[in-house]
C-alpha cells in the first residue's frame, strides 16, 4: 500500500489514466448510480433515517444561516420578476377557478356594498341634503311657479288621483256584487 500511494503520488498522471481505466472497466458509475437510484429510506434502520434528517436538517438550517442573504440576493437578481408577474397573470385571467370565483366574489361584494349602503346611506343623505339645500330650492321653484301654472298642477293632480279612488270604488264595488251573488246563489 506504502508502494502504491508513493507511486501515485510521484506518477499523478499515470496513477490518473490508471484510475480512469479501472473505473471505466469495472463499470463503477453504473454501479454507483443503481445503488443511488434503489437506495431508499424505508430500506434503512428507523435510527439511521433520524440521524439522517437531523444532519439534513441541520445543515440546511446553518447554510441558510451562513450564505442565506447571499442566496436569496442571488436568486432575486435572477429572476425577471416583471415576466414571472405577467406569465402569473395570464394564467390566471384563463384559469377556470378563476372565471368560476369571480362570479361568487362578485356576488359577495355586492351584498358587502348592499350593506354598507344600507347602513350609511341615511347618514350620507342626512349629510348631503344640507349641502345642496334642496328644501330651498323646491321653496325657490314654488315661489317662481306662476299661480295659474301651481293651479293647474294641483288640478291635473287632484284629477288623477280621485280618479284613482272612483277606480278603485269601481272594483271594490265589482267585488262586493260578485261575493253578493255567490252567496244568495248558494243560499
Amino acid at each position: 500500500m506504502t508502494r502504491l500511494r508513493a507511486f501515485c503520488l510521484e506518477e499523478r498522471e499515470i496513477a490518473n489514466a490508471r484510475l480512469q481505466e479501472l473505473l471505466l472497466s469495472l463499470e463503477v458509475r453504473l454501479k454507483l448510480r443503481l445503488w443511488i437510484q434503489n437506495l431508499s429510506l424505508q430500506n434503512l434502520p428507523v435510527s439511521t433515517v433520524r440521524q439522517l434528517r437531523k444532519t439534513f436538517r441541520q445543515s440546511v438550517s446553518h447554510y441558510l444561516q451562513d450564505k442565506g442573504a447571499d442566496l436569496i440576493q442571488y436568486v432575486g437578481d435572477s429572476v425577471d420578476w416583471n415576466n414571472v408577474a405577467l406569465i402569473i397573470l395570464r394564467r390566471l385571467q384563463t384559469s377556470r377557478a378563476m372565471t368560476t370565483s369571480l362570479g361568487v366574489v362578485s356576488q359577495e361584494l355586492s351584498l358587502l356594498l348592499e350593506k354598507y349602503l344600507e347602513k350609511d346611506l341615511e347618514n350620507l343623505i342626512a349629510q348631503v341634503i344640507p349641502i345642496l339645500a334642496i328644501d330651498q330650492v323646491i321653496v325657490e321653484r314654488i315661489n317662481a311657479t306662476s299661480p295659474k301654472e301651481l293651479e293647474r298642477a294641483i288640478q291635473s293632480i287632484v284629477k288623477n288621483e280621485l280618479q284613482a279612488i272612483v277606480n278603485l270604488g269601481g272594483v271594490l264595488g265589482f267585488l262586493v256584487g260578485v261575493v253578493q251573488s255567490i252567496i244568495l246563489f248558494l243560499n
